[in-house]
């Protein structure tokens, strides 16, 4: 997501609740979704996401959702947003 890339992860764990879950695309709704990325739970559900981005996703959505990605990424996993969150930790600690 950070490099800018269309993500296709497991429907668990980290992906489901902090890295694209909140975000996800919807399969099956794709003129209205441009999330920051795809949850799978099958083998199936991969083959779906995958034929799809790399065939029938419309080249303006790729890119809103390329630029999500990467907008999400900085937002949630940058370096500087980590300072900050750590930072926040700390002092509800030492008050």
């Amino acid at each position: 997501m950070a490099a800018g890339l269309i993500t296709v992860a497991h429907n668990s764990g980290g992906p489901l609740t902090d890295i694209i879950g909140p975000a996800a695309a919807k399969l099956f709704s794709y003129a209205d979704s441009c999330g920051v990325g795809f949850l799978a739970s099958s083998a199936e559900d991969y083959a779906d996401a995958f034929e799809y981005v790399l065939t029938k996703m419309a080249e303006p959505c790729q890119k809103a959702m390329r630029q999500a990605a990467f907008a999400r990424a900085q937002e949630k996993f940058s370096e500087d947003c980590f300072c900050r969150d750590w930072l926040q930790y700390i002092r509800g600690l030492l008050t």
